[in-house]
C-alpha cells in the first residue's frame, strides 16, 4: 500500500536536527574573583592556554585575580579554573581538567585574567594562545607564550622572554643603568627601549633577521648570524636576543 507522508513534519524534523548541534556547542561566560595575600618576595604562577592575561603592580600585599571564562556548560563544569598556596607561592592553573573526562573536539577553556600583583611579586607565566601584558613589576618575570605577544611596562628585574610566532616589547627605562633581560622569537620582533645611562653587552643572535638601533653601539663583532655591541655607558651585564626571521629594535 503507498502512503503519503505529508513533507511538513520532515522538514521540521531536519530543521530540529540541524539546530541541536549549534545549541550544544552554546558558549556560556563564568566569571571568577578571588584575593590572596603574597608572602614577601612570593611569587604568581600562572598556565593558560588561550585568553589575554593582563597583570598590573599595585601597592600592597595582595593578589586579586578576575577571570573570566567561555566554553560550553560542559567544558566550563568538567574544566576547572585552580587556585593553589603553596609556600610563598600561588599558582593559578586555568585549565585544570577532571580525570577521566575528555572532549574529543575541545578541552580548553578561553579564560582571560585582569591581575593585581605586589610590585615586588615575582611571575612565572606560561600560557599557549595568549597575549601577555604587564605593568610595573620589579621583580624577575619568566615569561613563556607560543603565539602570544608578550609586553612589558616599567620592568627593573631580571627578564626571561619567550615566544615563538609573536612580538616581545620590553620599556627597561625604568631599570636605569641595569637592564637585565634574555629575550628570544622564531619569527617575530623584539623591541626594547633602555634608559639613556643603560650600559652592557648586547648579544643578537638571528638567521634573517636585522638590528635596528636607536643607541650609538660600540661594536666588538658581526658575523653572519651574531653581533655583538657595547652600549654607550659601557659594559655591563649580557642582554641576550635571539630570534630567527624576525628584527630587534633597540631605542631609548
Amino acid at each position: 500500500m503507498f502512503r503519503h507522508t505529508s513533507p511538513v513534519p520532515a522538514a521540521v524534523a531536519l530543521v530540529a536536527l540541524c539546530l541541536l548541534p549549534g545549541r550544544a556547542a552554546a558558549q556560556e561566560t563564568e566569571r571568577v574573583e578571588r584575593t590572596l595575600r603574597l608572602p614577601e618576595n612570593g611569587t604568581l604562577s600562572l598556565r593558560n592556554f588561550s585568553g589575554d592575561v593582563r597583570i598590573t603592580a599595585t601597592t600592597g600585599r595582595d593578589v586579586v585575580i578576575k577571570a573570566v571564562r567561555r566554553a560550553t556548560r560542559d567544558r566550563l563544569d568538567h574544566i576547572t579554573l585552580e587556585i593553589t598556596e603553596s609556600g610563598s607561592t600561588i599558582a593559578i592553573e586555568a585549565n585544570r581538567r577532571d580525570e577521566g573526562w575528555r572532549d574529543r573536539e575541545n578541552n580548553v577553556v578561553e579564560t582571560e585574567f585582569d591581575i593585581q600583583v605586589p610590585a615586588a611579586a615575582r611571575l612565572d607565566v606560561q600560557v599557549f594562545s595568549s597575549d601577555v601584558t604587564v605593568t610595573g613589576v620589579t621583580a624577575r618575570q619568566q615569561i613563556r607564550t607560543f603565539s602570544g605577544d608578550i609586553t612589558l611596562e616599567g620592568a627593573t628585574g631580571a627578564l626571561v622572554l619567550r615566544t615563538f610566532n609573536a612580538d616581545i616589547r620590553a620599556d627597561l627605562t625604568r631599570a636605569g643603568n641595569e637592564p637585565d633581560i634574555e629575550a628570544e622569537t622564531f619569527n617575530g620582533s623584539i623591541d626594547v627601549r633602555l634608559s639613556k645611562d643603560a650600559r652592557g653587552r648586547v648579544e643578537f643572535s638571528t638567521f634573517s633577521g636585522s638590528l635596528d638601533s636607536d643607541v650609538d653601539l660600540t661594536l666588538r663583532s658581526s658575523r653572519r648570524r651574531n653581533t655583538s655591541a657595547d652600549l654607550p655607558a659601557g659594559t655591563g651585564d649580557m642582554l641576550r636576543f635571539k630570534t630567527f626571521s624576525g628584527s630587534l629594535r633597540i631605542r631609548n
